[in-house]
């Protein structure tokens, strides 16, 4: 809009100045402002006086910036400036040019030109970003780093436990070594007694041992912003030991029973001996009667010693047994050795015990009566899955049997025992058996027994059965046909059925408002789908669901996925598939999902492909991909697919949605690009013994290699090269001098080659001062030179740094630290002194080590002169070692020290019990070095006990101090 009025009127020179700045669309408006009325001729100097102003060129001002680096689900803005405010920019992507759209949005501020990604950048989206005006072009190459997203793979499931249990809470997660968090009822649980947790791999899991009421409610599962819950709920005992079972002694052959009172009379009980269930035999009886139980051994044996257990529930009672041989008569009947009697070997066994069934893991006893004369060699071989087992291969893991022979004496069994299994064979009187502990599935199937004397052969077979649950547990329920009230939910069936015949299927239900699971039905469930009714509309259902066959009942599944009861559940709409990435034998998809899900939630998605012209889809994907991305592996290279996309919910699957144009399955071809790293600049400076660290992107289809060379060289050996197909990396653990230089990587595909260079400076302190010397002395001073360090440290020299030291004297004290010339006067120097001098060089990184002269004495170099410079009396300052009465062990070192000073320095005598210690002892070591003087000896005596005593003395005067050593 034109300015208000002004009262100072602009001639025509400043209006056409003032056209500069304006939209050409206000210049009619502008020119009747300041009244002029000839337009046309204002326009025609106007193009006038442009044409003759030089033309200024559109650049940047400030371009992108060369690398940026975001991560996985942030947005992303790109901004450079360019020099008209009112230039127009067009923005590529890996040289295609950008259209504004949902997901790319451009802007203006002013100079200020910005590109912005408003929806979460993915992986895909690291390309290189270019802003064009003019013909002037700026480049961002874009990293997206990937972001670790935790989710939880397998949920926490609710526990119910009876007082006194052990509880185990176990999940999983989607990643390894990730940092988790316990929480009961809000409360951080840490590792201690009571509460233990175990990592393996991606699984977690937490042991609650002994629980009680104080354990119960909600235990949570934290894994970075990924949470799962389950309820702990802890009941009372439901039943309990009226009366225990007692410990019993009793002799061999007597009768023993254990006997209890329970609580409640229609809760079963199990028997135990030393941990191994206790089953019905022909030596054992288990009885019960309402709330009394007991098991009976009518005659006992001592192998019948041990530990006893009843259990009934959770309620358990324990008890020893002992049984006590006693002493037994023997009888000899002498029989008319010339009667003999043969019979050919039989078997007696019942129709009841010929087919044995157990369930895992129950104990197998197999017994079997045997007659005949003489006594019969036994052979066991067992028939599996129609493979014969003989006893003569123990490497089966069967019977593994060579025959049993008769007993050497009446009444004495022949035992075989296999301990890898604890299973026993015996051959007695009359019977042979075989008994295993704890059966296995491995165990089932016909044992054959074979009994030969010389009269002939007997063979019997027995056939064992071994049972377990049904597992793993059936699939995890899915639901489909929902409505108002009902849901239709069925499952996959356990891999293995236990040996038996699933007889039906237990279906359960769970509100997301209830914490406990109840059956969904009464009904006994056949076949693995199942339409629950009697839904509360509005409420959101969850099922798991447990197999059950002769052997027991399984564990339930993972429970499915909460659906809601509601009349309007749909088929979700289409998702928005596109191809992330192309291979010579692979496409990757990914996809948004759809607008709408249909009133239920999407728990899962189908792709399928179709072949060039085909009309046929085929399904590639073999379960419900969670996921909005998948790879559709083995394609043909060369071949066209089309592409689509399909979610599904409750209500069934959804509309497709396709990919827009067919895909040519080829390899991509892309000229190998290098990026440094943003902490990476052209040139490097590390110190010396730090780190060096090259990092570099590389890109480029297929993927480039990757060479290094240092100042056209192969790289020394201490230098390695750490490569993946998108970086690569130099790293030398200790740099040093040696390692600065020019360092070029090279990149190189089917698309071409790239090169790239920096420089590597090494830096560290600057070696001594070379050739110092003194050139000139006088009674006051000297005139010190030297030559510049052979090494800089590869940072310039900051100045020198000169010291002088009389040597009678400690202490350095600094002249110069301002100058970079290799000269100095050093004066003000004490005529007939000895100094000593040194230079050290210094840079950014610090000084080096010093340069140092020999003693030099001050004086006139014309004339002798004698100078008596002011004498200072000797001091003693006493050492740690010389300030208290020293006691010493014999055969350790011994040393006694003190700082002398004094002008000139003083003589030093060393005494002990004030006789002179002569210089010529080899046992003592004297020194003298900057003022410490010293005495010492490597392995002291007892005849090194004494007063010793130190004396210094000069011109000015005399000192003496002393000490007292005791060696013991």
């Amino acid at each position: 809009r034109p300015p208000q009025k002004e009262e100072k009127k602009l001639d025509v020179d400043d209006i056409l100045d003032l056209l500069k700045e304006v939209d050409p669309k206000e210049y009619e408006k502008y020119a009747r402002h300041y009244g002029i009325t000839d337009y046309r001729q204002l326009l025609s100097r106007y193009e006038e006086l442009r044409s003759k102003e030089p033309k200024k060129s559109i650049s940047f001002i400030k371009p992108l910036d060369e690398i940026v680096t975001v991560k996985e689900g942030e947005s992303l803005t790109l901004i450079c400036h360019v020099s008209r405010e009112r230039a127009r920019v067009q923005w590529f992507r890996n040289g295609v040019q950008l259209k504004p759209g949902p997901r790319y949005k451009t802007s203006i501020s002013g100079f200020a030109r910005r590109l912005t990604i408003n929806d979460n950048v993915t992986l895909a989206d690291t390309s290189a970003y270019s802003c064009k005006v003019a013909n002037v072009l700026s480049t961002a190459q874009v990293f997206v780093e990937e972001r670790r997203n935790i989710k939880i793979r397998r949920d926490l499931r609710d526990v119910e436990a009876t007082e006194g249990q052990s509880v185990t809470f176990e999940c999983e997660i989607s990643h390894d070594d990730v940092k988790v968090r316990w929480y009961l009822n809000g409360e951080h649980i840490k590792e201690c007694e009571g509460f233990r947790f175990e990592n393996v791999g991606r699984k977690h899991r937490m042991i609650i041992d002994n629980v009680s009421a104080a354990s119960a409610g909600s235990i949570k599962f934290v894994a970075s912003k990924a949470s799962t819950e389950a309820e702990l709920t802890v009941m009372e005992p439901l039943v309990e030991f009226v009366t225990p079972i007692h410990d019993l002694v009793v002799e061999e052959k007597a009768k023993a029973v254990f006997e209890c009172e329970i609580s409640d009379p229609d809760v079963k009980v199990r028997w135990y001996k030393n941990g191994l269930p206790i089953t019905n035999s022909d030596r054992v009886t288990i009885e019960a009667n309402r709330k009394i139980h007991s098991v009976s051994l009518p005659w006992t044996l001592c192998s019948d010693t041990g530990s006893y257990q009843v259990v009934a529930e959770f309620a358990k009672s324990d008890a020893k047994l002992t049984v006590e041989g006693k002493t037994i008569s023997f009888v000899v009947i002498f029989i008319d050795a010339f009667t003999t009697f043969s019979e050919m070997p039989a078997y007696d066994i019942a129709d009841d015990k010929r087919e044995i069934v157990v369930v895992e893991p129950e104990p197998i006893r197999i017994s079997v009566p045997i007659s005949g004369l003489p006594a019969p060699t036994i052979t066991w071989v067992r028939n599996r899955d129609g493979q014969v087992f003989p006893a003569s291969v123990p490497s089966d893991g069967t019977l593994a049997r060579d025959p049993i022979k008769p007993p050497s004496k009446p009444g004495k069994p022949n035992v075989m025992e296999d301990k890898a299994r604890s299973s026993t064979l015996t051959a007695s009187d009359g019977i042979t058996k075989y008994s295993v502990p704890g059966a296995k599935r491995s165990d089932k199937g016909t044992y054959l027994i074979t009994a030969e004397n010389d009269q002939g052969k007997a063979t019997a077979s027995v056939v064992v059965n071994v049972l377990d649950v049904p597992s793993p547990s059936p699939g995890q329920p899915q639901v489909t046909g929902v409505s108002r009230d009902a849901m239709t939910v069925f499952w996959e069936v356990p891999e293995n059925d236990g040996g038996a015949v699933i007889s039906k299927y237990i279906l359960e239900k769970r509100s997301r408002t209830k914490k406990k699971w109840s059956k969904a039905t009464s009904d006994e469930i056949g076949g693995n789908q199942y339409r629950v009714r009697g839904l509360r509309e509005g409420q959101e259902y969850m099922f798991r669901v447990a197999a059950v066959n002769a052997a027991g009942q399984s564990e339930f599944s993972a429970p499915s996925d909460l659906i809601l009861a509601s009349a309007v559940v749909s088929p979700p709409g289409p998702p928005f598939p596109s191809v992330k990435d192309i291979t010579k034998s692979a496409v990757s998809l990914a996809w948004k999902v759809p607008d709408t899900d249909g009133g239920s939630k999407i728990k899962g998605y189908h792709v399928e492909m179709q072949e060039g012209d085909s009309e046929e889809w085929i399904k590639a994907t073999k379960h419900d991909q969670r996921s909005c991305e998948f790879v559709v592996p083995d394609l043909p290279q060369g071949k066209k697919y089309n592409f689509r996309v399909m979610a599904l919910n409750a209500a069934g699957q959804g509309e497709p949605g396709y990919i827009a144009e067919p895909v040519i399955i080829q390899e991509k071809q892309e000229m190998p690009e290098i990026s440094l790293n943003v902490s990476v600049k052209e040139k490097i400076v590390v110190k010396a013994g730090g780190v060096i660290n090259i990092p570099l992107y590389v890109t480029g289809r297929p993927s480039p290699t990757v060479s290094w060379e240092k100042d056209n060289k192969e790289l020394p050996e201490e230098a390695r090269i750490k490569t993946t197909p998108t970086t690569s990396a130099l790293e030398v653990h200790k740099g040093e001098r040696k390692d600065s230089g020019l360092y070029k990587v090279t990149v190189q595909n089917d698309g071409g080659q790239r090169d790239g260079k920096i420089i590597l400076a090494v830096v560290n302190k600057p070696t001594p001062p070379r050739d110092l010397d003194v050139k000139e002395v006088t009674h006051e001073h000297v005139l010190l030179t030297w030559e510049a360090p052979e090494d800089d440290g590869g940072s310039e020299l900051l100045n020198y740094v000169i010291e002088k030291r009389d040597i009678s004297r400690m202490m350095w004290t600094t002249v110069n630290s301002t100058s970079l010339k290799t000269e100095f006067r050093i004066s003000k120097l004490s005529e007939g002194s000895e100094y000593v001098f040194r230079v050290m060089a210094e840079n950014n990184q610090g000084c080096s080590n010093p340069a140092e002269t020999q003693g030099v004495v001050v004086k006139d170099r014309y004339r002798t002169v004698v100078v008596k410079e002011k004498q200072e009396a000797p001091e003693i300052e006493i050492q740690a070692s010389m300030s208290r009465e020293q006691i010493i062990k014999s055969g350790l070192p011994m040393s006694l020290s003190a700082i002398v000073r004094g002008n000139p320095f003083p003589t030093i005598t060393w005494n002990k019990n004030d006789e002179a210690i002569a210089t010529t002892n080899e046992r003592f070591k004297r020194s003298v070095k900057h003022g410490i003087v010293k005495i010492e000896t490597d392995a002291s005596s007892r005849n090194d006990s004494g007063r010793y005593s130190l004396t210094a003395e000069n011109g000015a005067g005399k000192k003496t101090v002393s000490v007292i050593v005791n060696v013991l």
